[in-house]
């Protein structure tokens, strides 16, 4: 698995719907100094609403900052504890994710 887009990303609030209009959010990240989209959600899905596309949104936007975060997590966990069942459980996680922590 290659790397994934340094965060952070942020989200590209839609140009607001008139009547039926799709009301799409963009997750972006700066890339060569450029914003890009790279990634997006949906607010309409077929021909049912899809109305939690501002949720997923954010909660794809937060990604780095969350695998950030997890990294940092075991790491304080092995510095207290030693290798452990959550270590190795956030080591698997991460592993799963394409990503080292050591």
């Amino acid at each position: 698995m290659s790397a994934h887009t340094p965060g952070p990303w942020t989200i590209k609030e839609p140009v607001k719907a008139i009547g039926d209009e799709r009301m799409d959010f963009a997750i972006v990240a700066e890339i060569n100094g450029r914003p890009r989209m790279i990634a997006e959600t949906f607010w309409r899905v077929g021909t049912s609403l899809f109305a939690p596309a501002e949720t997923n949104a954010r909660l794809i936007a937060a990604a780095p900052r969350m695998l950030e975060l997890l990294k940092l997590a075991q790491v304080r966990i092995f510095m207290l504890d030693g290798a452990n069942v959550e270590y190795e459980a956030i080591d698997a996680l991460l592993t799963d994710l394409g990503v080292t922590n050591k």
